[in-house]
């Protein structure tokens, strides 16, 4: 074995005394760097919440923690209503936690620890202000319409249509209390989404028994008002329905209806009368002007004519009374009295279009025959009147005797002093223009298969109106 010779044994001494003093050197100036760099920040390898955090100031740290990126959005019927941010319900927070974190750290390491990741997982403690979170709930519009303390509301109503409407808020109660117990809960649990049609906050509250009456009376004024009633005759006609109906039922304030003793509208009898004086006027045509519907559309005028009917203003009040109190419609004509249900036109008749010089015959309401004919001559002043008057004669062979003029024809109507309907063989063309200035002396002029064919049809009695 060899032995170190004592000359080299100080040296060898030397080295490892300098070697003690340069790591006790070291150490220390380790231990005041981390000391100094580390104080106020974390050491190597420190994580946050996987966030690397290494000589970061606890200030730093902390503030970076503390930022709040929390938001709830709040949905109704698939749109957005609300948003509730958490930077508008978060109160300024402690770095305590942290701080009190790197202490403890800090107390324990002489070294940072090189050897392996060390990852400080905390939980953000959001300390929400509750003050906040109820001041922002309650602004959302869609809470703040809400009443704090809701009331059933049932009541009978006009609109501006002037219509009779129940309001009625029973299925519209909301429980204001406890949406804003169901966001808030959202909130406290952190949800980034809240949709209100999962939200139960209806309120069933009871109706009273004057509620209930209400909704049964206003069942009988829709009823009513549900009516529909068409008045229509020979050229006239009337409609009541809706705001007219409404307009006949009995109210306190002019929208208010009344109630009878037996629970149900009251009809006005004042306002109903003056409407059948109307109907009177408007469809009585017997001895005034009676409204002719011409067959292809349109109305023409007749005064004091023998055909007509009068209206019966009292049974006419009473059907329109039972219609209305039964909720049934009516369609038809107002009652007539019977003495003038006998001057009735009827549905068989001779129309005589004198404008575009056509003949139709009507026989129970469908058209028999038509045909061109030829009128008064304009020009010379003799055009055929205007009027409603039944064939007064009937003649074959006859021969018509006028100033300048004797005609005999085949088949003679007449239906107004010595104006009829008559065969013109003479005539090649029929229709057009011819009357104004190659007229008949006032008679209307019919091919004479046309005239022999009306003949066969026709009765003294058959109206005849003829019309420009």
């Amino acid at each position: 074995m060899k032995t170190i010779s004592g000359k080299a044994g100080p040296e060898i001494n030397k080295i490892i005394g300098l070697s003690a003093v340069f790591c006790i050197l070291f150490v220390s100036g380790m231990l005041i760097f981390s000391k100094n760099v580390y104080a106020n920040g974390f050491s190597c390898n420190d994580f946050f919440n996987r966030l690397v955090v290494t000589s970061f100031a606890t200030d730093y740290v902390t503030d970076d923690s503390e930022k709040d990126d929390y938001s709830l959005t709040i949905l109704k019927d698939g749109m957005i209503v609300g948003v509730i941010n958490g930077s508008d319900i978060t109160k300024k927070r402690s770095a305590l936690p942290i701080g009190r974190i790197h202490d403890e750290i800090a107390s324990g390491e002489v070294f940072p620890d090189l050897s392996s990741d060390k990852d400080h997982s905390i939980i953000k403690n959001l300390n929400y202000d509750e003050d906040l979170i109820d001041k922002c709930i309650r602004q959302l519009e869609f809470v703040s319409v809400l009443p704090d303390h809701p009331q059933l509301v049932v009541r009978i109503a006009m609109n501006g249509d002037g219509i009779y409407e129940l309001e009625d808020n029973h299925d519209s109660l909301k429980d204001k209390d406890k949406l804003i117990a169901s966001i808030r809960q959202a909130i406290e649990e952190g949800d980034d989404l809240l949709d209100l049609s999962e939200v139960d906050y209806d309120i069933d509250l009871p109706y009273s028994e004057d509620q209930l009456e209400t909704i049964v009376f206003f069942d009988e004024i829709k009823k009513w008002q549900d009516v529909k009633i068409l008045l229509e005759d020979m050229g006239s006609s009337m409609t009541l329905e809706g705001k007219d109906i409404a307009d006949l039922i009995v109210s306190n304030d002019g929208s208010t209806p009344l109630m009878g003793t037996d629970k149900k509208p009251i009809l006005s009898e004042a306002k109903l009368d003056d409407i059948c004086i109307g109907i009177r006027d408007d469809f009585t045509s017997f001895d005034s002007t009676f409204w002719w519907k011409k067959h292809n559309g349109g109305t023409v005028s007749f005064n004091h004519v023998k055909y007509g009917v009068e209206v019966d203003k009292e049974k006419t009040f009473e059907l329109l009374k039972d219609a209305i109190t039964s909720g049934k419609d009516y369609s038809g004509t107002p009652v007539y009295t019977e003495e003038s249900k006998h001057n009735r036109l009827g549905d068989t008749y001779v129309e005589v279009d004198m404008t575009a010089q056509k003949m139709y015959f009507f026989q129970n309401g469908k058209l028999k025959m038509e045909s061109d004919v030829v009128t008064g001559n304009h020009a010379r002043h003799n055009d055929t009147p205007q009027t409603i008057e039944p064939i007064y004669f009937m003649q074959k062979n006859r021969v018509l005797v006028g100033e300048n003029y004797r005609t005999p024809v085949k088949f003679w109507m007449a239906f107004h002093n010595h104006v009829g309907l008559h065969d013109a063989n003479w005539r090649s063309k029929f229709g057009g223009d011819i009357y104004k200035t190659d007229g008949s002396h006032g008679c209307v002029n019919l091919p004479t298969k046309t005239a022999e064919e009306l003949y066969g049809y026709v009765r003294v009695g058959t109206p005849v109106i003829t019309y420009y």
